[in-house]
């Protein structure tokens, strides 16, 4: 018994027509190429096709050399070695739920603690040493810089043991 590619094949060489084998596969498989159809409508539907359309028009490299030295190098393959292996660590980190609550509790919060930042460096206070030791008695703040006394001597536990 001859394969789909034999038979096309043998139908090139007798001068058949070179669309009819494709006609047949797209036939005999016309559920999956109607599924694809209507996924194509509804990406098109929603403005996806022409976002795509434009972004590969305006920002794509036309170089399809380039595009294939890119993908295939060396640096390109080490990147994404390293990115995944980066994601697996976060999603690791992100898998306990203290870790996970914690990131969640300062994320939820960025934009209030990014405008007590920004208002404190536009408008520093005079700092005296009194002052400074007012404020450590404050107990958000003593939370605080405990907590962040606590991460640098942990984080520099970790990073001695990183190799060189």
């Amino acid at each position: 018994m001859e394969s789909k590619e034999e038979e096309y094949e043998q139908e090139k060489v007798e001068g058949g027509d070179d669309l009819e084998p494709l006609l047949v596969e797209v036939l005999e498989n016309k559920e999956v190429f109607e599924s694809l159809m209507n996924i194509l409508k509804r990406l098109k539907d929603a403005g996806i096709i022409s976002l795509m359309d434009n972004v590969s028009r305006d920002y794509m490299p036309t170089d399809v050399e380039f595009l294939g030295k890119f993908f295939t190098s060396k640096e390109f393959s080490v990147g994404m070695i390293k990115t995944g292996n980066l994601l697996i660590g976060a999603m690791h980190a992100l898998s306990n739920e203290k870790t996970s609550d914690t990131l969640k509790s300062v994320l939820f919060n960025a934009e209030g603690i990014t405008d007590t930042m920004l208002n404190g460096a536009k408008n520093p206070e005079q700092m005296s040493l009194f002052k400074l030791y007012s404020m450590i008695k404050d107990p958000e703040i003593a939370s605080g810089l405990t907590a962040v006394m606590n991460a640098l001597k942990f984080i520099g536990q970790v990073l001695k043991t990183v190799g060189d």
